[in-house]
């Protein structure tokens, strides 16, 4: 794979299946990543397991079937 050190990733259904795989992807190539999905709860485990290997990420909940949860979990994600 490729570096992503000083990127943000932003992975959309990322608390479990492939959606958590890209975002423990994207955290070991360097990428701080926005963790999003509609359980709050699972994000937050998914954000302690990068951490747990030396990650950076956050959590965020977020409906993208709502124009405007995308639009501020992009505000966040841009923060």
């Amino acid at each position: 794979m490729f570096g992503l050190k000083g990127k943000t990733a932003v992975v959309t259904g990322a608390a479990k299946g492939i959606g958590k795989g890209v975002a423990l992807a994207m955290a070991a190539q360097g990428a701080s990543v926005v963790v999003s999905d509609l359980s709050e709860g699972d994000c937050q485990a998914v954000v302690k397991e990068i951490e747990a290997k030396g990650g950076k990420a956050m959590a965020f909940k977020a409906d993208v079937g709502r124009k405007a949860e995308v639009d501020a979990l992009v505000a966040a994600a841009a923060a």
